[in-house]
Formats: structure tokens, C-alpha cells, sequence
């Protein structure tokens, strides 16, 4: 059983050469390969919800996603900071299933936690308190419900704020927590994989047993294809 794991790849039809290097990447053979592909959040620059899927933004993208889940193999995606209004409407026009923001499988008996890695982020105090507000039903049902247009305008405003935030922050506490991490360790999970800050990496922890745990980050597409594959239990981290 071969899995793929991504994140990260940011589409915006103002990038259309990240459109077209991830959709060749579905058709390489590294990629057609993978039994199960799970995409960690950020697959999308933004997304405003179920109108979405009829804007031009990534028509091209949700065609090839539906030839890839059409040969079987099965993808799933978990919502990132920026694509959080991704539903159903992607599985209907895809194929691709949407999980919540957590998910949990077992590869070769190690029991892995899956996430787009914002949730770890806990020293973010202001981040975490915005991300309960914003995904509150409320907002959700709000955004739903007004044009695609304004919905875009407004999309496109909260992505120039963040990016604002984020630049004036310093880098402790916008990155992955310590105590987050071997929270999650501590429920029994073996290895986590997720995405957000946009680096590919291995990160190995040793707890007072002596059994290591790891965490694998995985990189952004801003310049090369960046993702993590496990073939038969054995994973390795992939930039091209």
C-alpha cells in the first residue's frame, strides 16, 4: 500500500503555473502510484464556499481531480486556515472526500494524526481566538449566503490582513508548539503529519521509554512540488 500526503499548494487563478505544475504532478507517475492521497489544507489560496465550484478559478484543477478519483485511486482532503469552507461540493464535483480538520489512520501499525498543522500553532493566542470566530457557524452561514463576487472581495481582504499579521509576528509563535505536539504524542499517536508552515521536514522525538515519535511537516508549492509518500511503512519527504 503506497500513501501520498501534500499541503500547501496555494491555487490562485492569479498563479496559473502552480495550476498547471500541480495538475502535470497529478499525471507523474510518483503520483499515480499512490493507492490513497491525502492533501492537508492550503490546497486552495481561498475558497468561499459552495458557490465556488462554479467560479473559473479551478476548473481546470477540479477536472483532473475528478480523472484521478475516476482511475480509483482515493483522495481525501482536511480543510487548511485558508480553504477551512471547502464541503461537500468538492466531493460532489471531484470525487475527493473532505474529512474534518483532524483524521487518524494506521499505516503498517503505526497510528498516525493528521491535520493542516494551524491547530499546533497554540502560542498564537490572537490566531487561535480569529479561527474559532471565523469557522463559527454563524460566519459560515453568513458567507454562504452573499454573492460569489463579494464573497471573493472578501476573501481576498481577510488574505492581505493575515499575510499583514503574520509578517509582524515572530516566528516562535507562529510556528508549531512543543507542548502541542507531544500532547498529541501523548493520545498514543506514533508519527503526525501536517502542513502550514510551509517546510518540509522530519522532526524525530524521544520520549522517557526511549521510543521515538516524528513529525513530518510538509513544504509549500511556491516554487517545487513538495509532498511525503510511505511506501509499505518506510516514509520519505519529496521536493522537486
Amino acid at each position: 500500500m503506497r500513501y501520498l500526503f501534500l499541503s500547501d499548494v496555494h491555487l490562485t487563478i492569479n498563479r496559473p503555473e502552480v495550476s498547471r505544475c500541480f495538475i502535470g504532478f497529478l499525471e507523474s507517475p510518483d503520483f499515480r502510484s499512490a493507492d490513497k492521497v491525502y492533501i492537508l489544507g492550503d490546497l486552495f489560496d481561498y475558497w468561499i464556499g459552495p458557490k465556488h465550484i462554479e467560479l473559473v478559478d479551478y476548473q481546470d484543477v477540479l477536472k483532473s481531480l475528478r480523472g484521478v478519483t475516476k482511475r480509483g485511486q482515493e483522495v481525501f482532503f482536511i480543510p487548511g486556515n485558508r480553504d477551512f469552507m471547502v464541503g461537500k461540493e468538492l466531493t460532489r464535483a471531484t470525487g475527493v472526500k473532505v474529512l474534518k480538520e483532524t483524521a487518524e489512520i494506521n499505516v503498517f501499525q503505526q497510528h498516525i494524526y493528521l491535520t493542516h498543522g494551524d491547530l499546533l500553532c497554540t502560542q498564537d493566542i490572537s490566531y487561535q481566538s480569529y479561527r474559532r470566530l471565523i469557522r463559527s457557524g454563524l460566519i459560515k452561514s453568513t458567507v454562504k449566503h452573499i454573492p460569489a463576487g463579494a464573497g471573493k472581495s472578501v476573501a481576498h481582504s481577510l488574505r492581505q490582513l493575515s499575510n499583514q499579521a503574520v509578517a509582524q509576528k515572530p516566528i516562535i509563535t507562529r510556528s508549531l508548539a512543543e507542548k502541542a505536539i507531544k500532547d498529541v504524542f501523548r493520545r498514543g499517536y506514533d508519527i503526525i503529519i501536517c502542513g502550514h508552515i510551509h517546510e518540509a521536514k522530519e522532526h524525530r522525538f524521544k520520549e522517557r521509554t526511549g521510543k521515538e515519535k516524528i513529525l513530518y511537516t510538509l513544504g509549500s508549492w511556491t516554487s517545487i512540488n513538495s509532498y511525503l509518500t510511505s511506501d509499505n511503512g518506510i516514509f520519505q519527504l519529496h521536493e522537486e
